[in-house]
């Protein structure tokens, strides 16, 4: 059988190519929440961002264990199906320039290099209650069946 794994600079390319993320968080009572979310990654790390009154922020300041999913291809041609699954934890970021580089990392990758003029950015970012959560990777799952021959 072959192997379809990826190397850890094939896992960087993907991840730094892709503008989506699926977040699994599960809630107190124990069910799944699936979202998808914009990311950004600060020395290796992987940060997200969403505001305390959503459910995802609930279920991770109840219970910091989540998922997420990077993935990408066209199901009609199984060669070009490629996935990355990050299980760990969510850990509240209080380093107020750490939150900084977040932002204008954040802001340049999703609204481009004048994004503190877009519109978009301005209003997503002006959201009250807002929490920046680093990832803190446990355990990391992938597939490439391009490799697949």
């Amino acid at each position: 059988m072959q192997d379809d794994s990826m190397t850890k600079e094939e896992i960087t390319k993907h991840l730094e190519e892709t503008l989506t993320v699926r977040v699994v968080t599960i809630s107190p009572e124990g069910k799944s929440h699936v979202v998808p979310l914009w990311f950004v990654i600060l020395d290796g790390d992987i940060y997200i961002t969403t505001t305390k009154r959503t459910k995802k922020a609930k279920n991770i300041l109840a219970n910091n264990n989540l998922s997420l999913l990077f993935d990408q291809g066209e199901e009609s041609d199984m060669r070009k199906l490629w996935g990355i699954v990050i299980e760990g934890k969510a850990e509240e970021e209080k380093d107020e320039t750490q939150i900084k580089r977040f932002y204008e990392n954040w802001g340049k990758k999703y609204f481009g290099q004048n994004y503190l003029d877009h519109p978009g950015y301005q209003q997503l970012s002006n959201v009250p209650d807002r929490l920046v959560f680093k990832i803190k990777q446990e355990k990391i799952a992938t597939w490439d069946y391009s490799k697949m021959g």
